[in-house]
This record gives C-alpha cells, sequence and structure tokens, in this order.
C-alpha cells in the first residue's frame, strides 16, 4: 500500500507542534474546542470574493502507549525519560497519531489519509525469548484496520511503523476486523465468532478460536488479554470443562460442576463418570434453558465465559483451531470455563491490571 505525496507526514520531517497555553478562564469545554482548533488541519478555499474556511471533522479519540523508548516519539527540549502519552484522532479520511510528553508540547509524529478508520492500535514489542524479532528495527509499531481493503472494507490489517512512517505487513482476512489486542506474547485479531492469534515476533499464526459468541454493539466480539491469559464469549457451556465459580442457582449444577472438576484433576481414569455426571448436569438452570438459541444448527447459551492459557494454547502446532466444544477436547489450556449470566450475551471484558502475573478476570 502505497500513499501519494503529501498524505503521511512525520515529524522529524516538518510535522505540527501545539505548544501548551497558559492558563486562563476558560471553560472546560472552551479549552478543548481551543486544541483541536489548533491541531486538526484546516484548509481554507477561495469562492468568489468570499473565504471560506474548511475544518476537518474529529470522529473519534483515544489514547495509547507505547512501551520502549523511540527517537520519534521524543524532542530535544524534551528531558522526560518514561515514554510519552499518544494521542490517536480520527477523520473522515483517515487519522493522527500525536506525542505528548511531560513538558506539554503536542507533537505530530504521522498523518495519514487514505480513507475510513475503524482501529489503530498500538501493538506492543515482545520480550526476549529466543525468539528473532522480524520487526526490531521497526518498532514501536501500530496496527490499522481501513477501508482501503482489496476484497472487503475493514477486513485487512496493517502494521506501520512509527519509526519510520512506513508499512511493514499486512494481514488479510475474509471477515471484518472488529477489534485487535496484542500483549508481549502475541496479537489477537477480534473477527465476527472468530478470534484469531499471532506471535508478536514474526506475525505468523499461532492458533484460532472458532467458538466466540456474537455480542450487541460496539463490541460484537469482546476479548480480555492479559500478560498471558485469552478471555472470551463462548457459544455454549460443555459440563466436562465448568469451573468453579460463575453464575449460580438453586439446584445442584455448581455442586455438580465441582464434583467433575475435582474428578477431572485427581485422575483420567474418572472419564465415564465425568462423562455420566455431566449428562446429568447438562440440565442447566429454567433461566438458562428458556434462553437457549440456535447458532449454526447447534445449541448455544448466552454469557458464557471461556479463559484460556496462551502458552498452553499457542506452543503446539502453528495455525491450529482451539474449540472447547469439540468432544474430544482434552481441556488443555482452559484456565476456567463457566456462565457469567444467564439469558444475555457477554458485552464487555477486562482483566484487572493490578494482576499483572496472575491476570485475574
Amino acid at each position: 500500500m502505497s500513499l501519494e505525496g503529501g498524505s503521511r507526514r512525520v515529524s522529524r520531517a516538518g510535522g505540527l507542534v501545539v505548544r501548551p497555553q497558559p492558563i486562563s478562564d476558560k471553560s472546560y469545554v472552551e479549552s478543548v474546542v481551543s486544541f483541536l482548533h489548533d491541531v486538526v488541519p484546516q484548509v481554507q478555499a477561495v469562492t468568489g470574493s468570499q473565504r471560506t474556511e474548511d475544518k476537518e471533522r474529529v470522529l473519534w479519540m483515544k489514547f495509547e502507549k507505547t512501551d520502549i523508548e523511540d527517537e520519534c516519539c521524543h524532542k530535544e527540549n524534551d528531558c522526560s525519560t518514561a515514554c510519552p502519552i499518544l494521542l490517536v484522532l480520527g477523520y473522515t479520511n483517515g487519522f493522527q497519531i500525536w506525542t505528548i510528553p511531560s513538558i506539554g508540547d503536542a507533537h505530530e509524529v504521522l498523518s495519514l489519509r487514505q480513507g475510513p478508520v475503524r482501529l489503530v492500535k498500538m501493538v506492543q514489542t515482545p520480550k526476549n525469548q529466543g525468539k528473532k524479532d522480524e520487526f526490531a528495527a521497526s518498532r514501536p509499531l501500530f496496527a490499522i484496520c481501513d477501508a482501503a481493503s482489496p476484497s472487503l472494507p475493514f477486513s485487512t490489517v496493517n502494521l506501520w511503523s512509527l519509526t519510520t512512517g512506513e508499512q511493514v505487513h499486512s494481514i488479510g482476512f475474509k471477515t471484518e476486523v472488529h477489534d485487535i489486542l496484542s500483549n508481549k506474547r502475541l496479537m489477537v485479531v477480534a473477527l465476527q465468532e472468530k478470534i484469531a492469534a499471532f506471535d508478536a515476533c514474526s506475525m505468523a499464526s499461532l492458533f484460532c478460536i472458532m467458538s466466540c459468541f456474537p455480542a450487541p454493539s460496539p463490541n460484537l466480539n469482546p476479548l480480555a488479554l492479559g500478560e498471558r491469559w485469552l478471555a472470551y464469549a463462548d457459544c455454549k457451556l460443555v459440563p466436562n470443562h465448568q469451573s468453579c465459580g460463575g453464575m449460580s442457582s438453586d439446584n445442584a449444577q455448581s455442586y455438580a460442576a465441582t464434583v467433575i472438576n475435582a474428578a477431572k484433576t485427581l485422575t483420567r481414569g474418572l472419564t465415564m463418570f465425568g462423562e455420566t455426571v455431566g449428562r446429568w448436569t447438562s440440565s442447566y438452570p429454567n433461566e438458562i434453558a428458556n434462553d437457549h438459541t440456535t447458532h449454526k444448527g447447534k445449541v448455544v447459551v448466552p454469557g458464557i465465559v471461556t479463559i484460556v492459557d496462551i502458552p498452553a494454547v499457542g506452543c503446539g502446532e502453528a495455525n491450529r483451531t482451539f474449540c472447547v466444544q469439540e468432544d474430544d477436547h482434552e481441556g488443555n489450556g482452559i484456565v476456567a470455563h463457566f456462565p457469567a449470566h444467564a439469558g444475555q450475551p457477554v458485552s464487555a471484558m477486562a482483566f484487572d491490571p493490578r494482576y499483572s502475573v496472575g491476570n485475574q478476570l
């Protein structure tokens, strides 16, 4: 994907700079309007004897953060050693990335104009795990999903370098992309009812999850990604894999699920017992049973959450499919599998950031 001259601007090549303003009696709203007036590019057009000013409209904005030191994010007058905060502004025809260092100046790092953009996400830099980082010279990287896909709009994830302002990798899909998450192990792409995971060092395909339950807007495929665990909304509760906790009711489902989990942990020789009790406990609470829906010919239950251990799932054969719903699935890599609530799909999930290792939900 190439850009015509003038469509991309990198800060070191003369990007815009917005200086901090002195304290005034302006209201909060007036201050925001003044900042956007300075930041948003303006185009002046002359129509006859009347001069008009056409301003670009900001559709969305978000903060991102780099996890490595990079010269394109720092200026000579910035003595801060911490990584700056990035402000991303989305327009009808592209986006801008601005750095906000500790001294208060706003520096334009990158500006792309190539059509509507759905997602702009920073990609975390992988840890040294004995693998060669194929993109070490280009980091930090950010991923974008825009309408400039060759076959279907918003179906391609393009990786760009924040150092050089050039595209370094592209991954195409057959359906639209709804979200992009990353940690120091992998990058996860959320499609409708599917999840695709890629190695952080090479961007090679690791595994995919095919049993996601679709949710209403804005999170059509809600995910939570920690340093080691990945949580997603599953389409069916499998009693043989059900863990402790989750929603409980007046019947003995939670107790039976605990018995199954204990039996699986004690010995594989009790598999027949587990399957028998599993069939017995497959009669879900009445409030769940009344909300069963048919999804691609299968009976599904909204409100189910599955949490998997990324190293256990992604350490095997590349490009493999991980599906808890398979009858012969042994449960390897499953951390938790439980009903969060009854009758409604899961719309959002997040891990508590205070638990960086345990990744507790």
